[in-house]
């Protein structure tokens, strides 16, 4: 099993001359939506490779959307962002994104196992500072809820994960409302424009569900506010 690496901006051509080691070892994770996730061995390190599934590739639209959560995450770095290794052709699974592996649990169900207040803390200051970083960075998640933050095993530190409702002003095309119903800003169920206050909307969500206690009501509604009475930046 082999695969054909390719680095060009929406450029889905073989290149004969990219053949790498193969990946091996796959296992499934989930099948959502029009994406497909495995995991997958490579050299001894563990990957997870975000692809399409069949009904899915050699459509034209949604390869794009694959190739641009590519491209925007591998213009990031940040410890709390998980990261993104390369964009390649992976037999039987079609054009594929090799993503750093996280070995832990997602923050909902971290939550619902139980987490103490200290640990809540860091969770907050963490996917702050991701966020803060990315909004600097002209990028909207548009898409932040606790299945998409990742808790490590090691050290419980986050990973802000799945990109493919990101969005930045370098994009003309996939503009819609979308996002997830419940963190949603109301103005994002609507307009096709991004705005990094709608990820300030949905941090407000996040920390309502972390339950953590009166002392921090105030900040969260500021952050659901209406936009324009929102906090305007993370940093304010």
């Amino acid at each position: 099993m082999k695969y054909i690496a390719s680095t060009s901006n929406f450029n889905f051509g073989e290149d004969s001359s990219m053949i790498k080691d193969a990946f091996t070892d796959f296992q499934e994770i989930y099948s959502l939506g029009y994406n497909a996730l495995q995991k997958a061995n490579k050299n001894g390190k563990l990957f997870v490779l975000k692809g399409l599934k069949p009904e899915f590739r050699q459509v034209d639209i949604y390869e794009k959307a694959l190739r641009k959560e590519y491209d925007i995450l591998s213009a990031l770095q940040h410890p709390n962002i998980i990261s993104a290794d390369s964009f390649e052709e992976v037999e039987g699974m079609g054009k594929c994104i090799a993503l750093e592996y996280v070995s832990g649990k997602n923050l909902r169900d971290a939550m619902n196992e139980g987490m103490s207040m200290e640990v809540k803390l860091q969770v907050i200051g963490e996917l702050l500072d991701a966020i803060e970083y990315l909004h600097k960075k002209q990028i909207v998640h548009r898409d932040l809820k606790p299945s998409n933050i990742m808790i490590a095993d090691d050290g419980g530190h986050v990973k802000v994960i799945d990109f493919g409702l990101s969005d930045s002003e370098m994009y003309t095309f996939l503009k819609q409302p979308s996002g997830t119903e419940a963190f949603m800003s109301p103005e994002q169920k609507e307009a096709s424009v991004s705005d990094t206050r709608n990820d300030i909307y949905s941090l407000g969500c996040i920390m309502e569900c972390m339950k953590l206690g009166k002392k921090y009501d105030a900040l969260i509604d500021r952050c659901k506010s209406p936009i324009d009475e929102r906090y305007q930046t993370i940093a304010t």
